[in-house]
């Protein structure tokens, strides 16, 4: 009886394991499936790594930053700037003075806008190969400047030469195949003329244009008098520049619209520029070249309002900043090309050409940006 018993359990076990040996396997592939399927999921709806390029989707809240003190001698607060506005890799020493540091509104942006710091490497990167022109004031020579000093800070120790780059242009190449230029264009008029010779010559078997950044409105009123004349001319200029902006965008040329930065009117000098410069004269300033349109014909607007709001009381003159402030409006620039500016995949090498400029022999590299694919990933 004993035996008989013992025979049946037997049965019973080793049908027991001809089920229990597939379960197991078949668990976990569920489990597998299930956890690929959320992390695609977690993928779409935002859970991006930070590298990831943003797309134009995030223009709407690029500008929507605050500028933060931080005590750089205390952990706590350079912790909470870190992991609130990933601004923990601009300083690395204790100084004795608090630093104002920008960072984006984590609750203002949607979720799959990862606005960051973009180091020299990471924006040579991006603008391997690629052309930058800046038209426009002193508020567009600083932006210029900045952005020299975040493609390379070592090569822009000559940048600030106020006698060499005083109402004259400017050019500056980076690692040889990044070519940055400063136009000096006071009025709106000036603007419209820069331009049109730009896209003359981007005619001309010259290197292709790729981001355009042009700004207005400052200077204006200062030189325009009170006639229906002048208000008439300068209307039809701004009219002209919108048509010339379309143009640009619409051979495939990013455009980047600055909105004039704020008037600290109580530095302004001379008594005629604080009746023709002051915030309130540069704000309907603002409100007439939106109302023509050069907003919409933007392929991108910097607001400079936003990253000047808090550091008014710095500018000394009345329009310009101290550099730090300029390096805030370059880095909301140096985020929206992700989606302003197509990444090259090539690396060149150097070459004589026409022009100025040198043309190059180009060789594929693959980024690691592109290594990733979320359905191999759960083979």
């Amino acid at each position: 009886f004993k035996s008989k018993a013992m025979k049946n359990a037997s049965k019973d076990e080793v049908g027991d394991s001809i089920l229990s040996k597939p379960i197991a396997p078949l668990l976990g592939l569920v489990v597998l499936v299930l956890l690929g399927t959320l992390w695609i999921l977690a993928s779409l709806c935002g859970a991006t790594p930070a590298t990831k390029s943003m797309d134009a989707v995030c223009a709407a809240s690029a500008n929507e930053g605050v500028w933060s003190r931080v005590d750089p001698c205390s952990e706590f607060h350079r912790g909470v700037q870190k992991r609130r506005y990933d601004m923990g890799s601009y300083y690395e020493e204790c100084h004795n003075h608090d630093i104002m540091h920008w960072g984006w509104k984590a609750d203002a942006i949607p979720s799959k806008c990862r606005y960051r710091f973009r180091t020299p490497r990471e924006l040579q990167r991006r603008l391997q190969s690629k052309r930058l022109v800046f038209i426009g004031d002193v508020t567009i020579l600083n932006l210029f400047q900045a952005t020299c000093r975040a493609l390379d800070e070592s090569n822009s120790v000559d940048l600030h030469n106020a006698q060499t780059l005083q109402h004259s242009d400017a050019r500056r190449v980076f690692n040889g195949n990044i070519h940055l230029e400063y136009k000096w264009a006071q009025f709106a008029f000036n603007d419209l003329s820069k331009l049109k010779s730009l896209r003359s010559n981007d005619n001309n078997n010259n290197k292709k244009v790729d981001v355009v950044v042009i700004s207005g409105g400052i200077f204006d009123k200062l030189h325009l008098s009170a006639t229906d004349e002048d208000e008439n001319s300068h209307k039809s200029a701004v009219e002209k520049l919108v048509s010339e902006m379309n143009a640009l965008t619409g051979h495939g040329i990013s455009v980047v619209w600055v909105v004039p930065t704020i008037v600290n009117t109580q530095a302004l000098g001379k008594k005629e520029k604080k009746d023709n410069m002051n915030e309130m004269v540069v704000n309907q300033m603002r409100e007439k070249y939106a109302s023509i349109g050069i907003e919409d014909a933007a392929s991108f607007v910097l607001d400079g309002r936003q990253f000047t709001s808090g550091r008014v009381l710095e500018s000394v003159d009345g329009i310009q900043y101290p550099p730090s402030v300029y390096d805030a409006g370059a880095q909301i620039m140096a985020n929206a090309f992700d989606w302003l500016v197509d990444q090259d995949t090539t690396t060149t090498t150097g070459g004589s050409g026409g022009g100025g400029y040198h043309h190059y022999a180009a060789t594929t590299v693959t980024t690691m940006e592109g290594l990733g694919n979320p359905y191999l990933g759960m083979m």
